[in-house]
This record gives C-alpha cells, sequence and structure tokens, in this order.
C-alpha cells in the first residue's frame, strides 16, 4: 500500500494562430510577427469561457479543500499567466491567493509547453531558469520541482534540469519509459537502489556505456534531482476515463477511487 500521495494539476492556456495565415511583411518586429500570428480576438474569448467553467470554480474548490488540510502541487504556463494578467487579473489574483497557501507547491513549467530541449539545450536552460525567476515575481514561490512538455525526459534533459537548479522533476510513467520499474517509487538518475534508473544510461562517444550518472552539462550538481513519475492508469482514470459512459468504471466515486489508490502497491502515487 501506498504510504504517500501526491497531487498535480498544470494549468495552461494556449494560443491559436490566425486562419488563414497572415503574410510576416520584411522587417516586422517582435510585435508586428505575434500580430500576424495569433488570433487575440479567438484567444480572449476561449480563455474568457474557460476561465467561467473551469479556471474559478476549480480553484475555489481548491482554496476551500487546502483550507481544510488538502495539500496540492500546481504548475503554470507562462502562456496561460501572460493572458491572465491581460485578460483577467481577478483570476490571476485569485490564483496567487491559493498559491500562497502553506499546502500548496508551485511547479514549474515549461513556458509555453514547447519542445526547444530538442533544439537548443543551452537555451533551454536558461529558459527555465528565467520561468522559475518570473514565477517567483508573480507568485512569491520560486519553484524547485519541474514538468517538461508532456513530462519528456531523457537523461541529457535530465542533467539539463540539474543544471537549471531544480531538485526534483515529474515524468510520465508510460510502460515503455518504466520498463521492470514501478511507477509507484521516487527515483533518482544514478541512485544504486534496488529501483535505480529508469532513464537510459549515458555512453561516451564511442558508444560504450560511461559511468551511470555521470553529468551532460558541466555544472550538473552532485545533488542531482528526484524523479516523480506519473501513475499511467490511475491518472488517466480521472484525467480522462472520468466522463466516459461506456467506461467499465463509470461512474467513478471518491470511495472508489481512495480504495484503488490505497491497494496500490509501492511508496507512493
Amino acid at each position: 500500500m501506498v504510504a504517500d500521495l501526491a497531487i498535480y494539476t498544470v494549468v495552461h492556456q494556449p494560443r491559436r494562430l490566425k486562419l488563414p495565415a497572415q503574410p510576416i511583411p520584411r522587417g516586422a518586429s517582435i510585435e508586428d510577427i505575434t500580430h500576424c500570428l495569433f488570433d487575440e480576438r479567438m484567444n480572449e474569448r476561449y480563455f474568457r469561457k474557460v476561465a467561467r467553467y473551469c479556471y474559478y470554480p476549480a480553484t475555489r474548490m481548491f482554496l476551500d479543500l487546502v483550507r481544510r488540510g488538502l495539500r496540492l502541487s500546481i504548475g503554470f504556463s507562462l502562456s496561460f499567466v501572460r493572458q491572465a494578467a491581460a485578460w483577467d487579473t481577478a483570476l490571476l489574483d485569485l490564483f496567487r491567493e491559493l498559491v500562497a497557501e502553506e499546502n500548496v507547491e508551485l511547479i514549474g513549467v515549461e513556458p509555453y509547453h514547447s519542445f526547444l530541449f530538442l533544439l537548443d539545450l543551452p537555451a533551454f536552460i536558461a529558459r527555465m531558469q528565467a520561468m522559475a525567476d518570473e514565477l517567483k515575481t508573480i507568485f512569491g514561490k520560486r519553484p524547485v520541482v519541474t514538468d517538461t512538455t508532456e513530462m519528456c525526459m531523457s537523461a541529457t534533459l535530465y542533467n539539463a534540469l540539474d543544471t537549471a537548479g531544480f531538485r526534483g522533476a515529474v515524468m510520465d510513467g508510460r510502460p515503455w519509459v518504466m520498463g521492470w520499474r514501478e511507477s509507484t517509487h521516487l527515483y533518482r538518475y544514478g541512485d544504486d537502489g534496488p529501483c535505480a534508473r529508469p532513464i537510459a544510461e549515458n555512453k561516451d562517444e564511442t558508444g560504450s556505456k560511461g559511468s551511470v550518472g555521470k553529468p551532460l552539462t558541466e555544472t550538473a550538481s552532485h545533488d542531482a534531482p528526484y524523479l516523480l513519475t506519473r501513475h499511467l492508469e490511475l491518472s488517466d482514470d480521472v484525467g480522462y476515463r472520468f466522463s466516459n459512459r461506456s467506461w467499465s468504471g463509470y461512474p467513478l466515486y471518491a470511495d472508489t477511487y481512495a480504495n484503488w489508490i490505497a491497494n496500490t502497491w509501492g511508496d507512493m502515487l
């Protein structure tokens, strides 16, 4: 039976592109390019709709539960934060009120839900550090745990997050990622424990295996970040299957779900 439960939710609001596409004139400024690329009228309409039916009621519910003892982790993309600052400052203030609670952990999310780490790793490190600085300014807390886009993880990315100063990261617990390991344990790349190394071992330039856990970035610290892996089945039960009337587990009630969690093998979930 698991002894600890980590609850994490992320708030992200994408920006819709203009369709049909608008040509970008030669010599356009960043502001002009933004105007050409994004349909801000549509973005504002979607933002206000989601705020009304989701953000406001969910945040008020979280506030009530947190004040009654719930411990919650929540992350915000800067894409969401900047839209909230532009179109609904009251909502942003409500999220500030939630994050200010002692029982709430602020998670650092990849600012734009992008895959920059596949293109330019140093730029990704700088962006993640800047994100943490900006969230500290906005919410008064600096995140020390991070969530990359779609919980992507690799040895290179792991060490980049270490270089950026994060002490933990969330990672998707799909079977092809975990292999024989269970997602109900806390991991750290390079550990010598019984359930260690959920990430592929490093290799040197010749292709042979190097020392496990050797930093791929020069400034990576010796106190490597921890990995919290998402439990695929139990997470998807509420994330995707909860409202599926054809699902064998429908309708899913709180006591049933709590019983599933309590009877899950491992240390944490």
